[in-house]
């Protein structure tokens, strides 16, 4: 049977409080609570690539036949996503990689094809990535109600914790959410009850009848139904208008501790439903976008074999409170200012040089005293011996064996001053790298910490990315 053999569910260290917001622009009072925001040094592809790390804890056996991206606010406008999170993940060069993005149900329609090409046996085991960080104009009502973070599904037909059960979609050329060529930010149409009526309650409803009616169920036979809305009083009524128990059945968004996180938000509740159900409970989810995507999945007595188990809300109710808004906007590029940032530059031929180093991250061993060693040498430092190593992974934790501050470069707007760190690696080798997502006091001589791929600088129209540290904590 095919269906869903892991997950992992990746929510940024900060949050923004929207009363932060509407006090800067004197708004009234609407959504309460707090949304997730991205780092300066996040992006939807980073922020994947670590929700891809933690599915396959455990299991990095498992050889990935095919990768499937999602996102409507990917770095590039002509790059492929999903083949550079293959090769951050080390995964095999013969993996087939795709990208889904301009609709809102990406991240379905990336589920659907993962499970239709392990159903036809094209792919054994499908990894499927949603990662949005969407920007809108300051002080609007999608300001307020987006966040961001990323989600990671495993489908295979081994041994699966959710069997797929049946799909069904509709396609509706409508225009609700929009982003034109050249913008950094979306927008929405203004007319909010012609959207909520012949976009979301249409299109939705329209999903849970069909695949309803498909599978032969009744809305009593739902543990819970999944279909989010960034307005939630949308979302209850229309539950409620399908025969659904808006008190019992119904998913919690979760939109005032982490916002509507794009693509990624059904991908998102379908984890926290997966993480409090039962075997038996059959999962019903819809995702609105363009028309709709709807899934049941029935969970499976494997279920009580996921490790840790439950601890998603412990994750999104995690974070750092941030309240900085003008240094939230440099960090989204909507405020106008001097820039006054370094700009290296690095070749795509030394990139692609280097790419088993710096991406993969694979350094040395020397088969002779075993001393690990990064980056890659020809004479080991240890015993030296020449042209004597053998390729080794460096492991993604370790702890800080020294460190600086640096005030000299351009501090990063959401943590100054810059930690610069030297990482003792679990089974060996040293990174001098920069440490992000941390508090003040955390930066210390043996403090425990694991390895995040981040944006580092961008220079000659390219994005550059390297491996930086950030702190052990449970709900990461």
């Amino acid at each position: 049977m095919v269906g869903i053999s892991s997950y992992e569910v990746y929510v940024p260290y900060y949050r923004l409080d929207r009363a932060v917001v509407r006090k800067a622009w004197g708004l009234p009072p609407s959504l309460p609570g707090q949304k997730a925001i991205a780092n300066y040094d996040e992006d939807p592809l980073t922020m994947a690539a670590e929700a891809v790390s933690a599915c396959l804890a455990g299991s990095e056996n498992v050889r990935i036949d095919a990768l499937n991206f999602a996102s409507t606010h990917y770095p590039f406008t002509e790059k492929q996503g999903a083949a550079a999170i293959a090769c951050i993940s080390d995964f095999p060069e013969e993996i087939a990689a795709t990208d889904f993005t301009h609709s809102m149900r990406a991240g379905a329609s990336a589920l659907r094809a993962a499970l239709d090409a392990v159903g036809s046996g094209s792919a054994e085991h499908a990894m499927v990535l949603a990662a949005d960080c969407r920007t809108a104009d300051p002080g609007s009502d999608l300001e307020l109600a987006m966040g961001d973070g990323a989600v990671s599904l495993l489908v295979s037909d081994t041994n699966p914790i959710a069997e797929h059960i049946g799909s069904f979609s509709v396609s509706h050329d409508f225009s609700d959410f929009q982003r034109s060529e050249g913008e950094i930010s979306f927008h929405r149409m203004d007319d909010l009850r012609f959207v909520n009526t012949y976009g979301y309650k249409q299109n939705v409803s329209k999903c849970i009848e069909g695949i309803l009616q498909k599978t032969n169920l009744k809305p009593g036979d739902i543990s819970r139904l999944i279909c989010p809305s960034i307005e939630p009083r949308v979302f209850i009524s229309t539950a409620r208008k399908k025969g659904f128990d808006p008190g019992t059945q119904l998913q919690d968004p979760f939109f005032d501790k982490i916002g509507h996180l794009g693509t990624a938000h059904p991908l998102v509740m379908l984890a926290a439903a997966l993480d409090e159900a039962e075997a038996g409970d059959k999962i019903l989810m819809v995702a609105y976008g363009d028309g709709a995507e709807a899934f049941i999945f029935e969970v499976t007595p494997e279920i009580n074999k996921v490790r840790d188990r439950g601890r998603l809300t412990e994750t999104i109710a995690g974070g750092v409170s941030f309240t900085n808004y003008p240094a939230y906007l440099s960090t989204r590029k909507t405020l106008e200012q001097e820039d006054r940032s370094l700009s290296p530059y690095t070749s795509p031929a030394l990139k692609k040089r280097e790419e088993k180093q710096n991406v993969r991250r694979y350094g040395c061993k020397c088969t002779d005293c075993g001393l690990v060693q990064f980056p890659v040498r020809r004479v080991c430092a240890e015993c030296g011996t020449k042209d004597r190593m053998e390729d080794y992974r460096i492991a993604g934790t370790g702890e800080i064996f020294t460190y600086t501050r640096e005030y000299y470069i351009p501090f990063p707007p959401m943590n100054p001053p810059m930690a610069m760190v030297v990482v003792d690696m679990d089974g060996g080798g040293r990174l001098h790298i920069q440490m992000t997502d941390h508090e003040f006091d955390e930066v210390k001589i043996g403090t425990k910490v694991r390895l995040t791929y981040r944006r580092l600088f961008e220079g000659g129209n390219v994005i550059n990315y390297f491996w930086k540290c950030t702190p052990v904590r449970r709900w990461r």
